[in-house]
Order: structure tokens, then sequence, then C-alpha cells
């Protein structure tokens, strides 16, 4: 009866009535202002996803959101998030079906309408810390994290200090460059082995701070491999951009048809990046 359109079938639900068909136009792309900030994770996420739907034909419309700002969403188009949490609780709450990017779906009943597609943060955290060990001279490494409540930020600075579990760590109070400026100020009042950067602003922050004023060889990993890594040539911890990219549009596209059932989430692994002097190793 499913089948021939009789009843709807909800995960975790039941059976239902069939009630009128909303063929979906297209998608909504929710994303948190911070977006709109050329070069950041958010702004590349959402550009290369809106290029990649476009060049299926697929209708998209974009909405930046303030933190904690509400809006309606119109049935007729799948919702795609991005650190929008008062929206994806507004949407699970009557169980409409949305992808979530860079983050996970809470554990029960409304994971089965959210897909998701996030980063293993913590596992690039310990790759940063094995590259630093591989090194062998490096023994007080510290850390500039990104905002206090950041889950990303979190994330990271847990994984390297599985590993270097003395390591100092100065938290930045944004992503940007100002902030890690400032925080390279401060850490190098005392002698340092290394730095790891919980992403590639902050590390840039880092690199021009010993360019201007202590021109000593410091080893320096950031992450997200961010156009700013090669453009400063810093070794990077990096997201797999294109798989990330790729997967979204797939369940979008899967969404859009009708053809995916249960939900699906991606957890991707992130993966070295060596350039510069700054870091001297090689791997093999």
């Amino acid at each position: 009866m499913a089948e021939e359109g009789y009843l709807t079938l909800v995960p975790s639900s039941g059976a239902f009535i069939a009630g009128p068909q909303n063929k979906l136009k297209g998608v909504s792309l929710f994303f948190q202002s911070r977006a709109q900030q050329k070069g950041s994770f958010g702004n590349r996420l959402l550009r290369g996803i809106v290029q990649e739907l476009r060049r299926a034909d697929i209708l998209t419309q974009t909405f930046y959101l303030e933190q904690g700002e509400k809006l309606d969403i119109d049935p007729a188009f799948f919702p795609v998030l991005w650190e929008t949490p008062q929206l994806l609780e507004a949407i699970t709450t009557r169980r409409q079906y949305c992808l979530l990017l860079n983050e996970r779906p809470k554990p029960g009943i409304s994971s089965t309408f959210v897909d998701s597609i996030t980063i293993d943060d913590f596992s690039g955290g310990v790759t940063a810390a094995e590259l630093f060990l591989q090194k062998g001279t490096i023994h007080d490494p510290v850390i500039i994290a990104g905002p206090d409540r950041d889950l990303r930020s979190i994330a990271r600075v847990q994984g390297f200090l599985s590993l270097f579990p003395d390591a100092s760590v100065f938290k930045a109070d944004s992503w940007y460059f100002e902030p890690g400026y400032i925080q390279a100020s401060v850490l190098f009042l005392n002698p340092v082995d290394a730095v790891f950067c919980c992403n590639d602003r902050l590390a840039s922050a880092v690199v021009s701070y010993i360019y201007d004023h202590t021109k000593k060889h410091v080893p320096i990993i950031g992450f997200d491999d961010a156009p700013i890594s090669e453009q400063m040539n810093i070794a990077t911890i990096a997201i797999p951009w294109d798989d990330f990219i790729n997967l979204s549009v797939d369940i979008i596209k899967g969404r859009l048809s009708n053809t995916l059932n249960s939900t699906i989430h991606y957890v991707l692994v992130t993966r070295p990046i060596h350039r510069g002097n700054l870091i001297s190793y090689h791997m093999p």
C-alpha cells in the first residue's frame, strides 16, 4: 500500500494514510551569518554546494541567520543547515527531513529525520600531535584554540591533548586573524617548541607574529586547508572539501527524488598537508 501511495511510512513512528503529495521544488540553505565572511569555513562550504547544485539545475535559495534568529520554512524546499540550532530544533520537532552540516544530530527519534555530514575533529587533533611527535625534538607544544564553546575547537584540542596532555592552551575569541595575533603575543613571552592552531587563520596570525617580532624557526600546524594556508605555505590538517561538498549534493539529490529512506550520517577523516620550512620533516 505504501508503494502504491496509499500509506506513508515514517521511521520510528508508524504507517499513516497518505496526504497530498507535495513535491519538493528545490533547496533552502540556512547558514549562520558568519558564512558571509570570505575565506571562512561556512563560506567555502556554502559556495561549493551552491555551485554544484546549480550545475545540476537544482533551484536554491540562501538565508543567512544571526545567532538565535528564527525563520519561517517553506515546506516545498529541502532545508540544509549550518550552525542554526534553533532552526534545527523547529524542523525536527515537526519531523521534517533536513541535512545538517558539520554537526551530528542528537541521538533518538530526531536523528531519524536528520541526514548529517561532519568532520572527525578529534582525529584531526591527534594527527597534528602525531606529526609533532615524529619530529622527535618537540616536547612542549602549545595550542591556540578557537572560541571557548565551539565544539570543533574543543574536539581538536582534546585530540591533541590525548598525546600531549601537558600542552598549554591559549583560547582566541574567534576563528579570525586578530585574536590569533593577540594570543601569539602572549604565548611567545615564553620559549615555544611548536604551535598547533585549531584553524588556518589562527595559524596565519602566528606566522605573521613570528615574522614581525621573533624571526625564530617554530614548527606550526593549522587546520582546515583554507586558501590562506597555501598562500602562506603553512602545514595543515586538511578537511576533505571535495568529498564534503559532493556527499552533501548526493544526499540533497536523494531527498529531492525521494530515493532515500533511512537517514545517512557521514563522518569524514582529515589528512595532513606538509608545506614550507615551518615544518621540516617529510612523511614517507
